[in-house]
Order: structure tokens, then sequence, then C-alpha cells
């Protein structure tokens, strides 16, 4: 071994150096590369000669394949800004925004000076204890992960950093999401109370289905079979910067077929109906919408989740029952499910969750109860 602060190995121009620090004597591959008209360094750390000099390897394979080495300076907020630059075009709009506000708010401030290269798990959990000690909703520390983790993974794939810390990292535990539904009272007393209202269709549609806020609006009736009872779930109306687009739903298992139950048949051929009536009352004046979509303004015009927000809202306080979100619609549909004694995975495809853990921790209080029974039924089995 040679002395701390001497060259281990001298290599041709351009292929590197290894050699052991004399301050902590940790050992050092380094790359000379040029980039943009000047003369970069990269740097790699090891605790010994041989992973130094495999590390030097790493960093010369990276060159021949056209990647630039890690900087060694390149900071976390650095990269950041690097990636969401180049992926932003591909995130969906709402995700899009929802990264960029993760990266400044909560990513940036508080790790964004730390080294990429040098980002340990340790620090990832340290970081997710401070912001769980902002008292941040769950959801919100769990995004905060998922994004970090997902952005470090895009930094070892081009060998930026040798693992990915967030990943590593322990998750810090956090309560199961809070949920409100109704009752079968409560969703029957609503349904009656708002029976003559003309949203009144996609109220019915969306406690019969589960479906989320977004799925509901951007049904089109080409996707809508009443003859065979059927309905596809294949997009999501957003309305984004102004404009109204109409995205695919973000995982494969929430593009599901579902059948028709009689309340969402009746429903379907209510809105069918009226909507036909405001077509003839509205004459030249019917804008009308390139995807035909099922539920829409007296213009046919698309529906804002705004608006119908609100409606619903005013229709809770005046049908006499808790007032929730509209979000929780798809709540009480599952709540009701489960406690009619359908299983937890078909509850889960019915509302397209991407993973059956997902059902699991939203409902997890109802499934306990619901245990409740039979086991005290078995211990009346096993009591002598």
């Amino acid at each position: 071994m040679s002395a701390p602060g001497r060259r281990s190995k001298r290599r041709a121009n351009g292929e590197g150096s290894v050699y052991q620090r004399a301050s902590d004597g940790r050992w050092v591959a380094q790359v000379t590369y040029w980039e943009g008209g000047q003369t970069r360094r990269a740097y790699d750390y090891a605790k010994t000669q041989r992973e130094a000099l495999k590390a030097l390897q790493r960093l010369r394979q990276q060159l021949e394949q056209g990647l630039p080495p890690a900087p060694e300076r390149l900071t976390v907020a650095q990269y950041c800004e690097q990636w969401y630059e180049a992926n932003a075009a591909r995130l969906r709009p709402t995700t899009a925004r929802r990264y960029q506000q993760l990266i400044a708010h909560q990513i940036t401030p508080h790790l964004g000076r730390t080294r990429l290269s040098q980002l340990t798990p340790i620090a990832v959990e340290a970081w997710l204890r401070r912001l769980a000690q902002q008292q941040l909703a769950p959801r919100t520390l769990q995004q905060c992960r998922a994004v970090l983790r997902r952005i470090l993974q895009d930094a070892v794939r081009d060998g930026l950093c040798a693992r990915n810390a967030a990943a590593l990292a322990r998750p810090v535990p956090v309560p199961p999401p809070a949920t409100s539904a109704w009752t079968p009272d409560e969703a029957q007393r609503f349904l009656r109370a708002t029976s003559d209202h003309w949203l009144w269709p996609l109220f019915a549609l969306t406690l019969s289905l589960g479906l989320r806020q977004g799925e509901a609006l951007g049904l089109a009736w080409e996707d809508v079979d009443l003859d065979a009872g059927l309905v596809v779930i294949r997009w999501q109306l957003q309305q984004v910067n102004g404009q109204w687009q109409r995205l695919p739903p973000k995982s494969q298992q929430s593009r599901r077929a579902l059948p028709l139950p009689p309340l969402a048949v009746q429903a379907l051929q209510r809105q069918r109906a009226q909507q036909q009536q405001w077509r003839e009352a509205a004459g030249s004046e019917w804008r009308g919408n390139p995807w035909r979509l099922a539920f829409t303004t007296h213009l046919g015009t698309p529906l804002s989740a705004r608006n119908v927000t609100r409606a619903f809202h005013q229709l809770c306080q005046q049908a006499g029952v808790p007032r929730i979100r509209f979000h929780d619609l798809r709540h009480s549909t599952a709540t009701l499910l489960l406690q009619a004694g359908v299983d937890l995975k078909t509850v889960s495809a019915i509302l397209g969750h991407s993973q059956l853990s997902v059902t699991s921790d939203y409902y997890v209080h109802i499934t306990s109860a619901l245990t409740q029974p039979a086991l005290a039924r078995l211990s009346q089995v096993l009591q002598p």
C-alpha cells in the first residue's frame, strides 16, 4: 500500500487515477474529462484501494458510453432541477405540478445543498422526521419520499450516485388515511332528496360504481353499453391551464370494465334523455364537445369539477346528511360494499386501486370491525 496522500497509480491522460487522502485515509478515484470546452474532474470515494479501482473503472465506462460522470459538487437541488426540466413534459400535467411543488417546498429547502453522491439513507430518514414534525399530512409525507425515490432512481441509472438513498431509507410511520363515508341510510336519504336535481345521475352513478370524480366527468357515451349493462373506465377529465384534457388513468388497474347495477343503468338512461332535451332546447347554441361526454352542462360543454363539488355540498345541506368531500362518495361505495360482505380483493378491483395494499390501508378500520364477529364465533366454538 502506498503512503497516505500519494498517488498509488498514475494513468495516461483521460484515464484517471486512484489515490489515498492524507486527511482521513479514504481512497479516491478521479477522472479528468472535457465538457463544454472546459476541463472537469469527477470523483468517487471508497474505503479500500480495490474498491477505488472498481469505482475508477465505472467512471471510465460512463465516459465511454457518453455519460459524464457525476460532477464533484453536483447537489440534490441541482439534479432535481435538471431532472424536472427533462421529465416534466412526460408527466401528467397535474402530476408535474405536484412534483414541482414538492421539490420546491419540501425537498430543496432541506436537502438541496447536500451533494448528490453523498446523500445517505440516514439523511433521508432525518429529513422525513423533520417534515413529520411540521405536521404535514401523511399523504404528503408519502409523496415526498416517493418523488425523491423516483428522482434518485434516475440518478443511479445515470451513474450519478451509487445508491438510491430514498429507497433504502425507512419510511416514517403514518396513520391510515382518514376517510369519511355515509351510512346506507344517509346515502339513500341523499339520493331521494336530490332525485329532481339535474346532477342526480352523476351522483347516483358515482355512488353505484365508486368512480373518481375525473373518471365520472370524463365518461363518454362510446364507453357505455346499456344493452349489455357494461361501462368501460379508461379516461379522466382534467382542466390544465384553463384547457380541458381527457387523459388516461395513472395505473393499468384503473382502466377497468364494470357491470352496471340497476341504479347505474337508471342514472345513465335518465342522463341520456335529459341531455337530448338540452340539445333540442339549445338549438344552434349547443356547443357540444369532441368526446361526446355523458355528463355535461346544459350547452354540452364539460362540467367543472369545482362547480360540481359546490353544488354537491349545497345538496348535502339540503338533504340533511353529513357534508363530505365529493371523493368521499367513492369511499362510501367501498364502505358499503365491505359492510355488505364483499371481499377486499373485489372491492379493490371495482375501485381500480393499483395495489390491494392501497385498499387495505384505506379501509383497515372497516375490515377490522368486520373480523370481530367472525373471531367471536370462533371463540364460541373453541370455548368448552
